[in-house]
């Protein structure tokens, strides 16, 4: 019986854990990024690739919308590279650390912007420079 509870266990572990995650998610932002862009803006364009379906894309659109700071969020579908284009307005501005910190809690691995391709933990030692 302790066996048969062990793999039970073992499995729904890994089909739960199979859901919530998904790997290589990508950020690539829209925008023109300017200096004083994140002061100042509010709504923001990305590309999220590493999402795998149209409901996967939908649940992370949800899980966006889990932040209170997040006043909406919309799943605009796949583009073609099949990645996911997403738009999410905020309540008010934040500085790009909030942001980057954000994505990281997300799972994002990396995020592009400004012909940039780095982790997040990169594009935060390049904001406290």
């Amino acid at each position: 019986m302790k066996k048969i509870l062990s793999i039970a266990f073992l499995l729904i572990a890994l089909v739960s854990s199979k859901v919530y995650s998904q790997s290589n998610l990508t950020w690539v932002v829209k925008d023109k990024l300017e200096d004083n862009t994140f002061k100042t803006k509010q709504e923001f364009h990305i590309s999220v690739s590493g999402l795998t379906s149209p409901n996967e894309a939908a649940e992370y659109c949800d899980k966006i919308k889990s932040n209170k700071d997040v006043e909406s969020c919309d799943n605009l579908g796949q583009d073609v590279n099949g990645a996911y284009s997403i738009n999410f307005k905020m309540v008010k501005p934040y500085e790009s650390n909030y942001y980057i910190n954000w994505a990281q809690k997300l799972g994002v691995s990396f995020i592009e912007a400004r012909g940039q391709k780095k982790t997040p933990a990169e594009w935060l030692r390049g904001e406290r420079k």
